[in-house]
């Protein structure tokens, strides 16, 4: 019995080595960098777009979402001791006269919608100053 062993052929020359990849390096660092301050720019961005709408929404009261600023609006309010007012406030087109303390609100009469309380006309300083008399000459020398 002949056995014969084959040696393989030789094995192909292997390529010269290719350069190896840089290492992540300073331009990596940067892209993720910049990903991150792109994140806060969209966070900050959003926080700036709900700080608006609740600006306006506490400026606009109910009328952003009714579409009349002036549905409910305060007319007057007086001031008759701690936390107790007596209050004029216009709903719609209704005007109540409101007893109001920290407890509880109290409707007390409701005005005709056209009905303006009678005031007196007010001076300017001008005018008071024109009509004003000049003090009398004590004569003291």
């Amino acid at each position: 019995m002949n056995a014969t062993l084959s040696l393989p052929a030789a094995a192909p020359a292997m390529p010269a080595a290719a350069p190896a990849a840089p290492a992540a390096g300073f331009m990596d660092g940067l892209s993720s960098w910049a990903g991150y301050f792109e994140a806060l720019a969209i966070l900050f961005f959003i926080l700036a777009v709900l700080w608006l709408l609740v600006r306006l929404m506490r400026r606009g009261g109910g009328g952003f979402l009714t579409g009349s600023g002036q549905s409910m609006r305060l007319e007057s309010r007086l001031s008759l001791g701690p936390k107790k007012w007596l209050v004029v406030a216009r709903i719609l087109d209704r005007r109540l006269v409101l007893g109001v303390t920290d407890q509880q609100i109290t409707m007390l009469t409701e005005l005709d919608a056209d009905e303006r309380p009678a005031s007196e006309p007010k001076s300017s300083f001008a005018s008071l100053l024109k009509g004003a008399k000049p003090p009398a000459d004590r004569g003291g020398s």
